[in-house]
């Protein structure tokens, strides 16, 4: 997988992403571009955890340059959400 986090505050940079094929996982769609794909995250802790890497095999069946994911928010319901998705991104 080639999953990368982005915080809410880094989620413009996908406006200024290089042309590619690229995967976005997180709540609301990002500004419509050729090659991007966009999935909804759910925004309940436990859906997004019971999905997220259901999600990721999915993304990454597209054939794409890279999964950008929002990072959940920083609270205890969403750590498990959390250790996921750091585990995703350092399987890299």
């Amino acid at each position: 997988q080639r999953a990368t986090a982005l915080s809410a505050a880094q989620t413009p940079v996908i406006d200024g992403l290089p042309m590619g094929r690229i995967a976005v996982w997180r709540p609301e769609p990002p500004p419509e571009q050729p090659g991007l794909f966009w999935r909804c995250q759910p925004t309940e802790a436990a859906l997004a955890a019971r999905h997220l890497y259901d999600t990721l095999h999915q993304l990454d069946a597209l054939g794409v340059d890279a999964i950008l994911v929002e990072q959940p928010p920083v609270e205890p319901a969403w750590r498990a959400v959390q250790d996921r998705l750091q585990r995703a991104a350092a399987a890299g």
